[in-house]
């Protein structure tokens, strides 16, 4: 039985523990609201467009202000052809076909970021204000990557090729070979102009049985045999390619280079001779 001392200090006791948790609940309390708060700053912060954790290669207001800035932007800094690491505008990482599909949209400018190794792009939304033309170029450039890339890992559609010197190119002949592709005609006046260099690029692995450098004409074979009296150029020349390039391979920009591994699968697809090499 307790007496009325033991009664208050009974009592004493159980308010001083209510108070402690109290306390204790008050402080839980502040430190969850504090977490939340940082938490809220960090996901604002990680999320703008103008992000401090990525740095771009060239201000985007600046690539979109014309368009002979876009194209310098473009052939100095813009390489989709590359194995790249590719981030959505919130900064998550996507596979390289889902960004090249959203760059066709003509929704987004692919932003290259600064990076010491492995390339990096960004998606950045363009505004409402940024010119219409400008926009549609930068979906073309979309369009065709994501073609592309979607070519890439798949078997080149089946051909029986004989160039001017009467050599057979098909399935059989170019098992187990590095196939190099070059697709062009001789009013294309970058298809010649950068002939010289891949004759280097040829000489550079000369005799390695292993590779091969086919080209595709669309041009008749008493024309380019015309042309060839003027012009030396190493790879095999194939003639009147038209409807293999259009119709089967869907290629309408030249110069296009395509290569192939010893599986018969396309590694790449570009425009221009530089990115073809490793």
């Amino acid at each position: 039985m307790l007496t009325n001392n033991g009664f208050r200090t009974f009592v004493q006791t159980k308010c001083d523990t209510v108070l402690e948790n109290v306390l204790e609940l008050k402080y839980l309390v502040k430190m969850h609201l504090t977490l939340a708060l940082i938490l809220v700053v960090l996901t604002v912060s990680s999320c703008g467009q103008n992000s401090t954790s990525f740095k771009y290669v060239e201000n985007p207001q600046t690539i979109l202000k014309n368009q002979d800035n876009f194209l310098n932007y473009y052939n100095t800094y813009l390489k989709l052809s590359e194995n790249f690491i590719a981030y959505d505008t919130a900064e998550k990482i996507i596979t390289r076909e889902k960004f090249l599909s959203e760059v066709s949209s003509g929704v987004y400018l692919p932003l290259r970021l600064n990076s010491n190794d492995t390339a990096k792009y960004k998606l950045y939304k363009m505004d409402n204000a940024t010119d219409g033309f400008l926009r549609s170029l930068i979906a073309n450039v979309g369009v065709l990557e994501y073609k592309y890339c979607q070519m890439e890992g798949k078997p080149i559609p089946e051909f029986d090729f004989e160039d001017l010197e009467g050599n057979h190119y098909n399935d059989e002949t170019i098992t187990g070979k590095i196939v190099i592709l070059k697709f062009w005609f001789i009013q294309c006046v970058q298809c010649v102009k950068e002939m010289p260099e891949l004759n280097k690029i040829v000489d550079s692995y000369k005799g390695r049985n292993d590779i091969l450098f086919i080209s595709l004409a669309l041009d008749k074979k008493e024309d380019l045999i015309k042309f060839f009296k003027k012009i030396k150029f190493k790879y095999s020349i194939v003639a009147d390619q038209k409807e293999y390039l259009l119709n089967n391979l869907g290629i309408t920009l030249f110069p296009t280079h395509v290569v192939i591994n010893k599986k018969g699968q396309v590694v790449k697809v570009v425009n221009s001779y530089e990115e073809m090499l490793p």
